[in-house]
């Protein structure tokens, strides 16, 4: 599993009522390469800082999930940017949760790309093979979706 750690060191700003947690699932384009994964995650690590939103992505087999949160105005403009990238396709909002802690307060975005075998163990879940499991596995039930997250908190620190 290709774990890119790289904690950006930044004061969080108080969290307030409008603080979201915006978890979503995409599609990666078949064309999609590794040096495009980098520059994704380099864009987020230097301007996520500046919006107060940190998150996580995890790359899977071709398969993006990810976590934005942060001021809920800042999140909702970000995801609209993020829907309309060309590098993936098939978007969907899982869940989204208002007034939660930060699962990932030290991260502007941390990056893992585990195989659909290390998701499983990671999150103490069913086995999931395509993006269909993940779905079925996440969208069903927002508790579900939440320790999924918790899962990956811990297991980055």
């Amino acid at each position: 599993m290709r774990v890119i750690e790289l904690i950006v060191p930044y004061r969080l700003k108080i969290m307030s009522e409008n603080f979201v947690q915006l978890m979503y699932l995409s599609s990666a384009k078949p064309e999609l390469k590794q040096s495009d994964l980098d520059g994704i995650i380099e864009a987020s690590r230097r301007n996520n800082p500046s919006m107060d939103i940190t998150g996580l992505l995890i790359y899977a087999d071709g398969i993006f999930i990810q976590v934005l949160e942060g001021p809920s105005e800042a999140v909702h403009t970000l995801y609209e940017k993020i829907r309309d990238d060309r590098r993936h396709q098939d978007v969907a909002i899982i869940a989204e949760y208002l007034d939660q802690e930060r699962l990932f307060p030290n991260w502007s975005m941390a990056f893992i790309q585990p195989s659909f075998d290390e998701i499983t163990k990671i999150s103490n879940t069913v086995e999931m093979l395509n993006r269909d499991d993940v779905i079925s596995m996440l969208s069903g039930d927002k508790s579900r979706a939440s320790d999924f997250l918790r899962k990956f908190a811990e297991y980055l620190g």
